[in-house]
């Protein structure tokens, strides 16, 4: 008998043990442009790592900008001094359905022209577009003026578009307050770009799990009154 409970409860348990892995806060993708030449998109599939297979990540493109080539950096130019938000830097994350994400942080280290007056810009804004409409989520900078690399880590937790996310959202990431090249890449240590967070089932799925747990306990309940 004890082995036929097993059985009636094997399935809903293994779908139970599988949610509490991804729980945890951990890095869901993220890139690192060693290697990369500096011209055209950044295939995902070529730059991208993604650690949960309930994700696709998009291309890295540069939107309204000047590819500057730029090697082991996705890089770009033509930045305004204003903040001009038809200039970016853009992906797409898309989330398998009946499943949510929800985001923590992300890690950037970026490299960015300074010689004399001429730099790329000190500033950025990390938006979220979601079925059209755009949030302004996060903002980092260069630590002053004359540093040629950054390396932060941004919350994302406070952003509420953000968490319990299903769907798709594009990312896009502009720079303001000087024009030359900027970009993600050259970090000698680690990733150029990673975001953090969980991926978890709608609620709907946890329903369905306890629904087949609830079955499992009547049909075992009724073979042993049989």
């Amino acid at each position: 008998m004890r082995n036929t409970m097993k059985a009636y409860f094997a399935i809903p348990l293994t779908f139970l043990v599988g949610l509490t892995v991804v729980h945890g806060q951990t890095v869901l993708f993220s890139w690192d442009f060693d290697g990369f030449s500096g011209s055209g998109a950044a295939s995902s599939a070529t730059y991208a790592t993604v650690n949960d297979p309930r994700l696709t990540v998009g291309n890295f493109n540069r939107v309204g900008l000047i590819v500057d080539n730029q090697a082991n950096t996705f890089a770009a130019s033509g930045w305004d001094i204003a903040e001009n938000t038809g200039k970016y830097f853009s992906f797409s994350v898309a989330v398998d359905t009946g499943k949510t994400t929800s985001f923590d942080s992300f890690d950037v280290f970026m490299t960015r022209k300074k010689q004399g007056k001429d730099k790329g810009p000190e500033k950025y804004n990390l938006y979220s577009v979601i079925n059209g409409s755009s949030t302004l989520v996060a903002s980092y900078q260069f630590s002053n003026n004359g540093a040629s690399t950054l390396s932060q880590n941004v919350g994302l937790s406070g952003a509420s578009v953000l968490q319990g996310l299903s769907g798709t959202v594009e990312f896009r990431i502009t720079g303001f307050e000087d024009d030359a090249w900027t970009g993600f890449g050259a970090n000698p240590s680690g990733f150029d770009l990673s975001f953090n967070g969980e991926v978890i089932p709608e609620p709907s799925t946890y329903a369905i799990i306890l629904g087949l747990s609830a079955l499992g306990w009547l049909a075992w309940k009724r073979r042993g009154s049989g």
